[in-house]
């Protein structure tokens, strides 16, 4: 029985001992926390120019210790930062984290399950039948990996444009009847996002409608849609409606792709530093079918045509 007693009385000692060196002003046992400086900007873009100042209105921030789980999150207001030249500071124990802001998020879209870094989502509301309005709210994201210790220094998160406007024009070699209109939309999942601002799996898909605005010869289509990845699937469709006869697709393009054939897109940084695109079809009349056919594509200023390339 001495030996037992004697046993505990030791390790009671140690117990005691080492919760002592734990409070003690060297010890390794609580975190330190210091004083983290973020600097907000915006100048993921075509001119390479800080326009954070001139777009926000509100940065919502999360931040995720190295285990995925929310630390802290916060909504920071465009007087809060102007107040402060777009720098927020706040305390954080010594460690690893992520850092995730999403900008200007409206009530078209919905955050959800942001407990975890892994199950945080980002998604666009669609209206009835997953139908998008045109001219949604444009948003921002950023993020970036962020180590707190002594050397920790200014934390720079960059915010890049997840919106895009697609103006597509339609132009046919004669005058179209005035029976006839023409339909346009864009679908695809590219409305639902990851904190790393990619796509999960088995996202909705989406219908972007546009603001046509007609002639009897050239049909534009305004689309605003969401961030365009070398990778989405999103396709435009074009459709001539005609009374008294069934409609007839005039084109159904993979969009990225085909944007992407133009040089000046090769790779996800060409297309997040670009936020307007311009396609104009060129369709011709085929009288013995009564049919139309694209006989050519422009991207900006790059032409595909079938007299060169091809269609």
């Amino acid at each position: 029985m001495k030996h037992i007693r004697s046993i505990i009385n030791i390790c009671l000692a140690a117990s005691i001992a080492l919760l002592s060196s734990c409070l003690g002003e060297d010890s390794d046992c609580t975190p330190v926390t210091r004083e983290v400086t973020m600097l907000l900007r915006c100048d993921i873009n075509t001119t390479g120019a800080d326009v954070f100042a001139t777009v926000v209105e509100y940065v919502d921030l999360y931040v995720y210790d190295d285990a995925g789980a929310l630390q802290h999150n916060a909504r920071l207001t465009k007087e809060q930062l102007a107040a402060t030249n777009y720098i927020h500071k706040m305390a954080l124990p010594e460690g690893n984290y992520t850092l995730v802001a999403w900008m200007n998020t409206s009530d078209e879209f919905e955050v959800s399950e942001t407990e975890k870094l892994s199950t945080a989502r980002l998604k666009l509301k669609p209206e009835n039948g997953g139908v998008v309005k045109a001219n949604t709210q444009p948003i921002y994201h950023g993020s970036r990996a962020l180590t707190v210790n002594e050397e920790t220094g200014i934390v720079v998160i960059n915010m890049m444009k997840n919106t895009n406007y697609i103006n597509v024009t339609t132009n046919f070699d004669r005058p179209l009847p005035t029976s006839v209109n023409l339909h346009a939309y864009i679908a695809g999942t590219n409305g639902h996002y990851t904190f790393e601002n990619n796509y999960p799996g088995g996202s909705p898909v989406y219908t972007y409608m546009p603001q046509p605005a007609k002639t009897r010869v050239a049909y534009p289509f305004a689309f605003t849609t969401q961030r365009l990845m070398v990778d989405d699937d999103l396709h435009l469709v074009i459709i001539k409606q005609e009374t008294g006869k069934a409609d007839e697709q005039l084109a159904d393009i993979a969009l990225t792709p085909t944007i992407m054939r133009n040089p000046l897109y090769n790779e996800q940084q060409d297309l997040d530093k670009h936020d307007t695109y311009e396609l104009e079809f060129t369709l011709e009349h085929n009288g013995d079918e009564d049919t139309w056919a694209v006989v050519g594509i422009r991207v900006d200023d790059w032409t595909w045509s079938s007299s060169g390339t091809g269609l």
